[in-house]
């Protein structure tokens, strides 16, 4: 017997689909979806989970998502077909890819930050703030506009972090010295703000749909 009798996704009566809902089994129960509601969430937001527990689909559940789909598409009610195994597998990989790509440009990140925290350092030392400054906007910024910039391609949630991490890790290191660098410090925190500013304006929207 099913815990529910609509589709959480249009709450229309499963008994009125028109064609079988599709049963996923989890802790001794089951719940019914429309094929196409529950493929057309898993493609849109990349999360194959039952929405009522919020636990992960197994590859039974997702086998008979795959097999009510493909139903659908050879009696014409899908116009295209439509590999949820394939998709789940491929986009978990990507994640995968992703998240240990974001890794290596916030390391490097880190890196950079340390790099404008010794220069700066270095200028209040030797009172050189010309120089300084003219390296940290000639090779040292632009390096770390790059690196950021490939982060926000990766993960939008991880270069707006990063943005606010590396303002810290370039202020905090002078917070309670009594001088401080201020021409070369200006310049890296002067910089950071305006790139956040320059990337963060772009605005992404996507949709997928399995029925044309």
């Amino acid at each position: 017997m099913l815990e529910n009798d609509v589709d959480p996704f249009t709450q229309e009566p499963l008994d009125e689909l028109g064609y079988k809902c599709v049963v996923i089994k989890q802790h001794g129960k089951q719940f019914g979806f429309d094929p196409i509601s529950l493929g057309n969430y898993i493609l849109k937001e990349g999360k194959p989970i039952n929405v009522f527990t919020r636990e992960p689909l197994s590859a039974e559940n997702l086998e008979a998502l795959q097999a009510a789909l493909t139903q659908l598409y050879q009696i014409g009610i899908i116009k295209t077909p439509v590999d949820i195994i394939e998709f789940v597998k491929t986009e978990s990989e990507d994640v995968v890819a992703y998240n240990d790509e974001s890794s290596q440009i916030e390391f490097a990140l880190e890196n950079i930050c340390l790099e404008m925290v010794s220069l700066i350092s270095i200028c209040t030392r030797f009172y050189d703030e010309d120089i300084a400054n003219q390296y940290l906007l000639a090779e040292i910024l632009p390096e770390y506009k790059n690196a950021i910039a490939t982060l926000l391609d990766h993960s939008m949630t991880a270069g707006v972090v990063m943005f606010d991490l590396s303002l810290s890790k370039v202020m905090d290191p002078f917070r309670k010295k009594t001088r401080l660098p201020t021409r070369g410090l200006a310049t890296a925190i002067a910089y950071i703000k305006n790139l956040q500013k320059e990337l963060l304006e772009p605005t992404f929207s996507m949709s997928f749909s399995l029925v044309q």
